[in-house]
């Protein structure tokens, strides 16, 4: 694995592996926006989450089922603080190098607002109508974690695609919702995702990732917020 400088505040792990990439970030993401409340913002042992994650999926598929991750630095101080001191007693060898690759950087122990990636490089089988072909997600998953860095790290940003969401009907945003919230994600971040998703994301992409669950969206309100994201990773963030 390694630590990837993208911008002054944007940092991105990229792991060779999904496994490695997953069992990494898992207690620092779960920490951030579990969908289980006795796990979001608390200490936690890996064997209580994961028993906790088969008994609501039916098996412990984390590793497998989340190809990038994002967490905002606020949260990655928080999570890193508890390590120092009683933080789930035992923190794994890929949490020791997440935690010193960043001490490295200096924006651990800084002051400074920053954003963390995770993303693999990793080859994954996709199942198409005629046939499986191996396909890389790298580059996707990397645009939709930039799309919550964005958000997190810049208000402008977050109230333009604020405004962007806006265009959508009650009726879309709602399914939208319910679409997240059936893939796991709290109802804290259903806003960020939302941005993030119809940012970065085709509606084959979607249809695929949420089994049918995600809704038909008018292709002109969706063009809004794809073209905003995409002229302002270029224009101002210069990724």
């Amino acid at each position: 694995m390694k630590l990837i400088q993208k911008t002054k505040n944007i940092f991105q792990v990229e792991a060779k592996s999904q496994y490695d990439l997953a069992m990494t970030f898992i207690r620092l993401q779960e920490f951030y926006e579990s969908p289980f409340k006795e796990f979001r913002g608390h200490t936690f042992i890996l064997e209580a989450y994961m028993d906790r994650y088969a008994q609501e999926y039916g098996n412990f598929t984390y590793s497998t089922d989340w190809n990038g991750f994002n967490v905002p630095g606020n949260i990655v101080r928080k999570f890193f603080s508890f390590n120092e001191t009683n933080f789930m007693s035992s923190p794994s060898f890929k949490e020791r190098w997440l935690h010193t690759a960043l001490i490295n950087t200096g924006i651990l122990r800084s002051e400074k607002d920053f954003y963390l990636l995770g993303t693999h490089t990793e080859k994954i089988e996709k199942k198409e109508a005629d046939g499986a072909i191996s396909i890389s997600l790298r580059d996707e998953a990397l645009d939709h974690e930039l799309a919550h860095a964005f958000w997190y790290l810049d208000s402008d940003y977050q109230k333009a695609q604020i405004e962007n969401l806006a265009i959508l009907s009650k009726k879309t945003t709602r399914e939208i919702h319910e679409a997240l919230e059936w893939l796991g994600y709290a109802e804290e971040v259903f806003s960020d995702e939302a941005q993030a998703y119809l940012s970065t994301s085709d509606s084959e992409d979607l249809e695929d990732s949420f089994e049918g669950n995600w809704p038909n969206i008018p292709k002109k309100k969706w063009k809004v917020i794809k073209d905003f994201y995409n002229s302002y990773r270029t224009d101002v963030a210069k990724i």
